[in-house]
């Protein structure tokens, strides 16, 4: 916020009057202020870029928000309500995210925060289909080859690993694409990307 703004703000707190674009008159206000940021507020008190008078009108509860890759806990609720805003938005209907996307995504470290997160979901969604759920091939690649303290895509590898392991066991267990999507729980049509993503082999349908 400007120096200039900052004391408009502040005459604002301590008169409670505004005036209106163009008009002459002051009309009374009765407000509450709510202000975020992400910058160091303490330095900016003592180098003069805040005002310390306007802190003081403002700063009567302060919360301190730790970042997403602190509280990961969160990130599964998050990630769903933001699938869940941006499908329908769309028209869309998901069935909600695969657990390996889920482990992704809380091994991710967010340096963008809560709003990487949601466009995070905002990019994904753009790739389902209806009645689909979201897995990690829907993800970005830098979410997918991030892994826990810098391991180099090493869980996103073991993540498609085990993904490997259970389409293979269910295809040679039923024998057909249409009956291991079912058992697997995702389409037929995802089904067969995860098979050609993972390289794997696909029998005949019936």
């Amino acid at each position: 916020m400007a120096p200039e703004t900052q004391a408009k703000i502040l005459r604002v707190l301590q008169s409670k009057e505004v005036y209106r674009l163009g008009g002459r008159k002051p009309t009374a206000i009765s407000c509450r202020i709510i202000a975020a940021t992400n910058r160091d507020i303490s330095s900016m008190l003592g180098t003069g870029d805040f005002r310390e008078d306007l802190y003081h009108r403002i700063a009567g509860w302060v919360v301190e928000i730790p970042p997403l890759r602190q509280r990961r806990a969160d990130i599964p609720n998050l990630a769903a309500h933001f699938l869940s805003t941006e499908a329908a938005k769309i028209d869309l209907r998901v069935r909600g995210i695969s657990k390996a996307a889920v482990d992704a995504l809380m091994a991710f470290s967010w340096s963008g925060n809560i709003r990487q997160l949601e466009q995070e979901m905002a990019r994904s969604v753009l790739f389902l289909e209806d009645d689909e759920l979201l897995d990690c091939s829907r993800l970005s690649d830098e979410i997918r080859n991030d892994g826990p303290r810098g391991s180099g895509g090493a869980l996103a590898t073991a993540l498609e690993r085990v993904e490997a392991d259970e389409i293979s066991l269910a295809l040679a267990r039923y024998g057909s694409v249409d009956a291991a999507a079912e058992v697997l729980s995702i389409s037929r049509a995802t089904l067969y990307r995860r098979i050609k993503a993972l390289g794997l082999t696909s029998p005949k349908d019936e």
